[in-house]
């Protein structure tokens, strides 16, 4: 919650090759207080948000304001393929949406970023802390992530199936079968908030505006018509991978596979949520990412502590957050 203050948001128009796409930059000022000094001081470098394929620069709305008491600067992008950007074929893939993120990086004049990666955006995030000099990303946080593995055949099936549902237009199958794929409709254990969060985000996907179908269809198509890892090494980056405890989508199998990559890799779970965690538990999500960006030590060293047995060199679990009964109805934020 934040404390009254100001508010800033800026939007900035940007190209990468050809294609034009917006970043969003959110400043919060806090009150002053005569005398009083911070308990917790907040990082210094702002906290970059890569949301997932059905989202845009506005979908993190309810959870900003915890990120914005946590960081102080959120910068959200609608990059080529998304929202208002420009269309993107599907032939370009994480490599050339990671560059794009890193120009917008650069001219935005910040010399380093905390980085939170959801979903689609996971992977565009793992690819960007490939491209980037050591140090510019100050941490780094995937949640509902994938781990570099092949695509298995009913995940290929899947998007397809996605796929010729909206190109025929049958937009409320498509929102149905799309949920389905994030949040079991009959889960074998409790799951937060479920029936809640899955007819409000079968409803939001319902009202998908046709001129917006083309480019969730190219969105899903590049998922298996481009190439999703590559090989280059990773940098020294305390890296958090999160997902839910009950993420059928990208199980915990994945987050756990995904951590052992990174030098500073370390994983943990959301307990009583799947995929879609940032809604079911949205409060929990948050504070991990905030306790995440306060703990990230100045320096990359003597990071190893709390080795998983079987995992890595520095690779850990991170203790999971205790259950809790959440805070209020679930908010948009899917596409």
């Amino acid at each position: 919650m934040l404390e009254p203050g100001a508010v800033r948001e800026e939007i900035d128009t940007l190209s990468h090759r050809g294609y034009a796409f917006s970043r969003r930059t959110l400043t919060y000022t806090p009150p002053l207080v005569p005398g009083q000094a911070l308990d917790s001081p907040r990082p210094v470098e702002p906290l970059l948000v890569l949301g997932g394929a059905f989202q845009d620069m506005y979908s993190w709305r309810r959870h900003e304001p915890a990120l914005l008491a946590a960081c102080g600067t959120v910068v959200t992008l609608d990059l080529p393929g998304w929202g208002r950007a420009d269309a993107l074929p599907p032939h370009h893939g994480v490599d050339f949406l990671a560059h794009a993120v890193r120009e917008a990086m650069c001219r935005a004049g910040h010399r380093r970023y905390h980085v939170l990666a959801a979903s689609h955006g996971a992977l565009i995030g793992h690819r960007l802390a490939q491209l980037c000099d050591e140090g510019t990303i100050a941490s780094l946080a995937l949640t509902g992530a994938r781990s570099p593995r092949p695509a298995e055949d009913h995940e290929i099936k899947e998007l397809g199936a996605l796929i010729a549902l909206l190109e025929a237009g049958r937009i409320r199958e498509f929102a149905v079968r799309t949920v389905d794929s994030l949040s079991d409709p009959a889960p074998p254990h409790r799951i937060h908030r479920h029936a809640a969060v899955r007819y409000l985000l079968t409803g939001e996907l319902s009202r998908t505006p046709a001129a917006e179908h083309a480019k969730i269809v190219t969105n899903l198509q590049r998922l298996t018509a481009t190439t999703l890892f590559y090989d280059d090494p990773l940098p020294r980056t305390p890296t958090l991978v999160f997902t839910g405890e009950h993420d059928t989508l990208t199980p915990v199998a994945d987050a756990r596979a995904l951590a052992s990559h990174y030098p500073q890799g370390r994983w943990t779970t959301i307990p009583g949520t799947d995929h879609i965690a940032h809604l079911q538990r949205d409060d929990e999500y948050t504070r991990l990412v905030a306790e995440h960006l306060r703990h990230v030590a100045p320096s990359n060293e003597n990071e190893d502590e709390g080795e998983s047995e079987g995992a890595g060199s520095g690779v850990g679990p991170v203790p999971t957050l205790p259950a809790s009964r959440g805070s209020g109805p679930a908010a948009t934020a899917v596409r």
